[in-house]
């Protein structure tokens, strides 16, 4: 459904394939050989790096002078291979400024991989043992690494037996950090901003996700080309200027990381030498463009084009610009089409909790909500949406599966949850709000009546031009697997999700057969996890409990000709009387039910939260203010006992 991310890997691969102008430019100006620095290595710089790590900080001024004798600086560009695995290192290397990446090879899975920053020390093992190197080794960013004579540092630790001791410490300490080592999965803390135009409107939406990303992260540093002209005198937009200040950059750059939490690059909205740079120095790539401007999206393709992370192809978080006023967000459907695209964020100018939307989720902070099937029981979704904004908790991503897919596309349109119930009031205050009978052959209900009433609550709109960012399930009979709708008509992907086999007729959509997700995946928390890297998860099931209330009826013996006398006979007016709609539903729900708790067991949500809905009726839609209450009260009592609470909101206690 995505592309890889950028950031899983952090690691640019450039095909030998460069075709477009814009690639070609881009592999000239980032060139991959190393290169040797001209500054001298002296002992007392050297003495003050190695004093970073326990391992070496024994070195004596002596020692240091030793080792400076030898010493070589180079300068490692970005994305270059440093090391390769089954390389043998002839020398130990000392990183003096950047972030170098370790990538641990796995026959069966994804690579290990480790960060590595000033004052580490790689390649000592495989120099002393003169075994081959068991790791790939890159440079992230731009780096300088000091590289020492494997004999004078050999000499130094024989003529000293603490700093064996200490070193074979840390050699042990390094092991204890490997094994176990599940792939890299850090947070990113650089971010390259690249702005699809000059519109002046991108350069304020810049300065506001720089306010967001601080608001989320901590305090950080939005860095572009005028700021590095006012501080190292020089223009790096300007090739030659650039050549020039681009070694004082890598240690000026640490200082700013080292003094916050994170580095915001800007982009120049042309392909200057700054821009090229930006973008190989960076942890995530964020496209900002005004939603109107579609004319760029061919530009910026071409821009990515063949550019590859570890051979996948890179991907750009993209930020869309709406009007301050506009109900609906425009014109985002033909940016879909945009290749490199690995999310895209939905802001309106000036909206400061739209820019917070897109802080956390780009920063892998975003919380995630998933509401599960049920029928007219997912109505007390309305209720539990309704807590989690009165306890702050933000919804950054949301989705959800039949009457859960309903209920999440209302509230990613931008709706309040009161809007929400009172819709619902309107749609659902008769008991035969979807109930429209029809011959048997291909289902019970003709499905016209839930047209009408989804038609009505989602008009035209695409699944692209919501607020929040939307999934829902649905179940593919053509292909016998789970599908997965973020893009398309809303109504009708939200529709295939709600088709209860044998209920409502399936819906044919992109040439497959689609019924009711809840038949393979009724609250996709797992899908979340795809869309939601990181954050936080929430997850709303409102079909479990069992067919209570079917299941200890006494009239599971008798002929359906002596059920339906019973059901028009005076004695069982106030009675529900199981019947073929009941059993078609809940043999949908419970298909799945396993999976659920296999989900839940192996810790894949952070919140689950279970409402007592199993008294309410399948059908049972003109109850919907009792489901709104049930929903709610129930939200509230769990928010308020949930200890990670806090951490959403840290502005409030965890009480409500």
């Amino acid at each position: 459904m995505e592309e890889a991310d950028l950031y899983s890997k952090k690691l640019y691969v450039e095909s030998s394939q460069y075709q477009s102008p814009s690639s070609k430019a881009a592999n000239k100006f980032m060139g991959k050989a190393l290169k040797s620095h001209p500054k001298k290595v002296t002992a007392t710089e050297l003495r003050e790096l190695l004093s970073t790590c326990t391992a070496f900080s024994g070195f004596s001024e002596s020692d240091c002078s030793l080792l400076a004798k030898g010493a070589k600086r180079v300068f490692v560009p970005a994305g270059t291979q440093f090391l390769k695995q089954a390389e043998i290192s002839e020398t130990a290397t000392v990183i003096e400024h950047g972030r170098l990446l370790g990538v641990i090879p796995v026959r069966s899975g994804e690579p290990i991989n480790f960060e590595l920053g000033r004052g580490e020390v790689v390649t000592l093992a495989t120099m002393l043992a003169e075994e081959p190197s068991r790791f790939d080794l890159y440079a992230l960013r731009d780096s300088t690494v000091i590289t020492l004579q494997g004999e004078a540092f050999l000499a130094c630790l024989t003529t000293n037996s603490k700093l064996i001791k200490d070193y074979s410490r840390w050699a042990i300490e390094q092991t204890k950090r490997l094994i176990g080592l599940t792939p890299f999965q850090s947070r990113p803390q650089a971010f390259s901003l690249l702005p699809a135009s000059s519109a002046p409107q991108i350069r304020e939406a810049s300065i506001a996700l720089m306010q967001a990303l601080s608001e989320t992260i901590g305090q950080g540093h939005l860095i572009d080309s005028r700021r590095v002209q006012e501080v190292l005198g020089y223009d790096p937009s300007r090739e030659s200027d650039f050549e020039r200040v681009r070694h004082k950059l890598t240690a000026w750059l640490e200082e700013q990381e080292a003094a916050g939490c994170f580095l915001l690059f800007v982009c120049d909205p042309t392909e200057t030498s700054w821009t090229h740079w930006c973008l190989h120095q960076t942890d995530r790539i964020i496209v900002a463009a005004m939603a109107e401007d579609t004319a760029e999206i061919e530009r910026i393709d071409q821009m990515f084009t063949d550019l590859k992370v570890a051979e996948t192809i890179v991907t750009v978080d993209l930020i869309l610009i709406q009007d301050q006023n506009t109900e609906l967000p425009r014109g985002s459907n033909a940016w879909m089409k945009l290749k490199c695209r690995r999310h895209h964020h939905q802001v309106r100018q000036g909206k400061e909790t739209d820019f917070q939307r897109a802080a956390r989720r780009i920063s892998d902070r975003a919380v995630g909500l998933v509401l599960g099937g049920g029928g007219a029981r997912g109505l007390a979704h309305i209720g539990v949406l309704q807590a989690l904004e009165e306890a702050g908790v933000p919804v950054d991503v949301i989705g959800g599966t039949s009457m859960g897919s309903v209920m999440a596309a209302a509230y990613a349109r931008g709706w309040t949850p009161q809007k929400i119930l009172e819709f619902a009031s309107k749609t659902f205050a008769e008991a035969n709000a979807v109930r429209d009978l029809d011959f048997p052959m291909i289902s019970i209900l003709a499905g016209r009546k839930l047209n009408s009433r989804l038609q009505s609550f989602f008009e035209e709109i695409d699944i692209a031009d919501l607020w929040l960012p939307y999934f829902c399930i649905s179940a593919s009979l053509s292909k016998g697997e789970m599908m997965v709708h973020d893009q398309g008509l809303l109504w009708e992907k939200v529709r295939a999700s709600c088709s209860l086999p044998g209920i409502f007729p399936p819906v044919w959509s992109d040439g497959q057969l689609l019924v009711d997700g809840g038949v393979m995946n009724n609250v996709p928390m797992d899908v979340m996890e795809n869309m939601c890297t990181g954050g936080t998860i929430i997850a709303v099931n409102v079909g479990g409990g069992g067919a209570k209330g079917i299941a200890g009826s006494d009239h599971w013996t008798s002929s359906g000709w002596s059920l339906l006398r019973q059901r028009f006979s005076r004695n069982s007016r106030n009675k529900h009387i199981a019947n073929i709609l009941d059993v078609m539903i809940w043999s949908t729900t419970i298909s799945s039910k396993r999976y659920l708790q296999q989900l839940v067991d192996a810790g894949r949500v952070d919140l689950y939260l279970t409402p007592p809905v199993q008294d309410f009726q399948l059908l049972g839609f003109d109850a919907y203010e009792k489901l709104y209450r049930v929903g709610y009260e129930y939200a509230r009592k769990e928010l308020a006992e949930w200890e990670d609470l806090s951490k959403l909101v840290p502005s409030r206690s965890a009480g409500i």
